[in-house]
């Protein structure tokens, strides 16, 4: 029986160690992606939409947007914001180069929330 807590007491096999001298050593390290916005995308609409889709249908009242589908939007988004690290801002401004827009910083990014906020507001007169 293998005794994990003594490995020295194990032998190793010889058909094993001259495996190991005949074979180049492979390394093991794992290569992350970089994150971008289109690997969000992608995943959102595959990962996430089904799930905001049964947060939404369980809230609304079936007539149309109301308060309560209102409040969790501006929530989601406010939530959102709220964990934006340099690093996403990064992301976000390489994206929006690539599409030809101009980089915005944090505080454009709050107004945004704020923005998206008062259009909501204003559509649904809530």
């Amino acid at each position: 029986m293998f005794d994990k807590s003594r490995k020295e007491r194990c032998s190793t096999s010889l058909w094993w160690l001259d495996y190991l001298e005949r074979v180049d050593k492979i390394k093991f390290n794992i290569k992350y992606k970089e994150s971008d916005i289109t690997r969000k995308i992608n995943w959102m609409d595959t990962s996430v939409s089904k799930s905001n889709f049964m947060v939404l249908a369980s809230m609304n009242n079936l007539i149309g947007v109301d308060e309560y589908v209102g409040d969790y939007l501006i929530n989601f988004i406010k939530l959102g914001y709220e964990k934006i690290k340099t690093k996403d801002l990064d992301i976000i401004n390489t994206y929006r180069r690539k599409k030809g827009l101009t980089p915005v910083t944090m505080e454009e990014l709050e107004d945004m929330v704020k923005e998206y906020k008062e259009i909501y507001l204003n559509m649904y007169n809530i």
